[in-house]
């Protein structure tokens, strides 16, 4: 007869509280908002602008537990983005996607699963989302800061 190891409590998650302390830590101007299920998101801004929105999302019943974070960079191109340079950006970058909305304006995004990780891991993807965000704007953008839109999840 074989014995079984006693198994592992299911492993802890991030909390909002750890968000709030690891965007402070970065130094970045956030502005905290509710979506229509009255969880937070977070608007990392530059200027007066949102460089790009943080999303939670729950699995589950337990609303106190975030199970991954949505990250979202949306531009309003007076002239929107043809598909080539998207499509180039995807299969040359695993992570950070770039979609193309109805009005052919880009929007960046990425996407964490959070259960199990310590802050260290989410504080490590934020800064490789903005890093991803400064190479997208200089290499397909040509470098110009183009006028954002909000996008809401409301």
């Amino acid at each position: 007869m074989v014995a079984l190891a006693p198994q592992a409590a299911p492993p802890s998650t991030v909390a909002e509280a750890d968000i709030e302390v690891i965007l402070k830590s970065l130094g970045w101007t956030v502005e905290a908002d509710k979506d229509s299920e009255d969880m937070v998101n977070w608007n990392v801004m530059r200027g007066e602008e949102i460089l790009f929105s943080i999303y939670q999302y729950r699995q589950g019943t337990d609303k106190t537990k975030i199970s991954s974070l949505g990250y979202v960079s949306v531009w309003d191109l007076e002239n929107g983005m043809p598909l080539e340079p998207a499509n180039a950006w995807n299969s040359e970058n695993r992570f950070s996607k770039v979609f193309i909305d109805d009005e052919k304006d880009p929007f960046l995004v990425d996407d964490l699963r959070v259960t199990g990780l310590p802050p260290a891991e989410v504080e490590r993807s934020l800064k490789e989302f903005k890093a991803s965000l400064d190479l997208f704007e200089k290499e397909v953008l040509g470098g110009t800061q183009a006028p954002r839109k909000a996008m809401s999840l409301k």
